[in-house]
């Protein structure tokens, strides 16, 4: 019997970041946002760290609509994408749009 699964052999990740600063705030009783800022920037270089060392992973886009996302995820090694508008679901399909143009067979969402 033939397999029905997907084709994972251009798996491209994309990783959709709201912003940089601003985030966490649940988080502002313990932490100013100076700090909250270098928390969500931490985890996103730890992220790109583990998706840099996932070899199943052929590409990673990291989609934003802050200018400030794109210098850090261009130096953790990710295609960095600004979407010109607001919204989660804008940006996926802003990232869909540019992985399937570089040949992506499947795409896993990374939230």
């Amino acid at each position: 019997m033939p397999d029905a699964g997907a084709d994972l052999s251009r798996l491209h990740v994309v990783v959709p970041v709201r912003a940089l600063r601003g985030g966490k705030l649940r988080l502002a009783d313990v932490l100013d946002e100076e700090h909250r800022t270098a928390l969500v920037t931490g985890l996103l270089r730890h992220t790109m760290a583990v998706l840099s060392n996932w070899p199943e992973a052929t590409a990673v886009h990291v989609v934003s609509p802050d200018a400030s996302v794109l210098p850090v995820a261009r130096a953790a090694g990710a295609r960095p994408l600004l979407q010109p508008d607001q919204g989660l679901n804008e940006g996926i399909l802003a990232a869909r749009a540019v992985a399937l143009a570089a040949g992506a067979t499947a795409m896993l969402i990374l939230p």
